[in-house]
Formats: structure tokens, C-alpha cells, sequence
């Protein structure tokens, strides 16, 4: 049987570069055990970085939970429409310094967030379940790994369908100076209207406008 030595050299330039990345695999790992690296690799529960404050630390995730970090209700009740929906502070309202926040929210089938606008922008990165989300009039669904961008002063809303059998839910990324968003209706002509009277959850304020005691205040110079 005639042997075929293009296939065989192929075969062994394979064989080769296995052996290189094998043998370059170990060499690290001796190199960081060597430096104690390895050793001090941890992968438990045990003694993780406080969730306050302003340093480095792992928020470890289990079920769509965060350890150390408390679910909180969307918004107070009667501020603005919505329904079924909690949110859960991830990175910025712990003490740390950044410029953004990093917030999660799980929307239960049939609930809502407020239609809302504002002149920050945010992106929204789905990371359970299917959803659908409304912008500037438009409605799609959207599903995990998703990359939705809220653009300034576009009406938006995300929601969960009823005939979900999971609970939807996004991480939204927004900046830690931001203005109060306004709460809408949709007119039957697919139009916006503000809702007078209604409050957002925001707490946050323009930074000219911040006193001592708001979340981001900076004493003047």
C-alpha cells in the first residue's frame, strides 16, 4: 500500500505543536509554582473582600444572586407605573469611585419596567431568561448576551412576556452622574407624552446640584 507523505508530515506537524503548547503549559506552571502563584490561588466562599467599600473585591454569583449584596425593590410604589420588577446594586453605590454603575434587574413574567426617558445614556446586557425591549417605539425581543444601547433622550421600557416560564433579567450600566429620568405614555398614534407627576427611582443628581450627604458629592476646591 503506497504511503501518502504528505499526510503523514501533516500528521506530524501536528503532533508537534501539541507537543510545543504542552510543553510551553508546563513550563508556566512551573514557573508559578515556583513564585507561589499557584499556591495562592483560592477558589471558596471563604474570607472574599467586604462588599463596601472602595477596594478590590469578587461579588460571587450563584442563581442570579450576588453574595453579600441585597435585592432591593425596583422603585417605591406609586412613584411611576411598573410592575414585578427588583433591582440589585452591583458596583457604585458601595463605595467605590467609579464613574459608572453596574446594576441588575429581574423583571417577572408579565412585569415591566417604567417607560421612561433621560438624557444619559445606558447599555443593557441581558442575562437570563428572554425578554422584550421597547425603544423609541420599536419592540423586539432580546435574549442572554444580547447588547442593547439606550441612546440620550430615547423612551424605552424592558418587559417580560407573560407566557415566560423564567423571570427575565439584565445587568444596566449607566453613568454615576446622571440626570432624573421622566416617565411617558404611548399615545395611540405612537407618540410619547410625559406623565406629570411621577417620580423616578434616580436618586442621583447633576453634580452641581449635589449637597453634602448625596450619593457623589465632591466638596468644592
Amino acid at each position: 500500500m503506497a504511503i501518502n507523505t504528505r499526510k503523514v508530515a501533516k500528521s506530524l506537524g501536528y503532533l508537534a505543536a501539541g507537543a510545543a503548547v504542552a510543553g510551553a503549559a508546563y513550563s508556566l506552571l512551573q514557573y508559578y509554582s515556583s513564585t507561589g502563584a499557584v499556591e495562592c490561588l483560592v477558589d471558596d466562599d471563604e474570607d472574599l473582600p467586604e462588599v463596601k467599600g472602595n477596594h478590590c473585591k469578587l461579588l460571587r454569583f450563584r442563581d442570579y444572586r450576588w453574595n453579600g449584596v441585597e435585592t432591593q425593590e425596583y422603585k417605591a410604589e406609586g412613584t411611576a407605573e411598573f410592575k414585578d420588577i427588583l433591582r440589585t446594586e452591583l458596583v457604585g453605590k458601595n463605595g467605590e469611585s467609579c464613574k459608572f454603575h453596574v446594576r441588575y434587574f429581574e423583571v417577572g413574567p408579565g412585569g415591566y419596567s417604567t417607560m421612561e426617558k433621560h438624557v444619559h445614556e445606558h447599555v443593557v446586557i441581558p442575562l437570563r431568561g428572554e425578554g422584550i425591549c421597547m425603544m423609541e417605539g420599536v419592540t423586539r425581543k432580546v435574549r442572554r448576551g444580547d447588547v442593547i444601547y439606550v441612546a440620550p433622550s430615547a423612551p424605552h421600557q424592558l418587559l417580560c412576556a407573560e407566557d415566560q416560564k423564567q423571570n427575565f433579567g439584565f445587568l444596566c450600566i449607566v453613568n454615576a452622574d446622571r440626570d432624573r429620568p421622566v416617565a411617558l405614555r404611548q399615545l395611540k398614534d405612537g407618540s410619547f407624552e410625559e406623565v406629570l407627576g411621577a417620580v423616578s427611582a434616580c436618586e442621583f443628581k447633576p453634580k452641581h446640584l449635589r449637597k453634602p450627604g448625596d450619593a457623589g458629592y465632591v466638596p468644592p476646591k
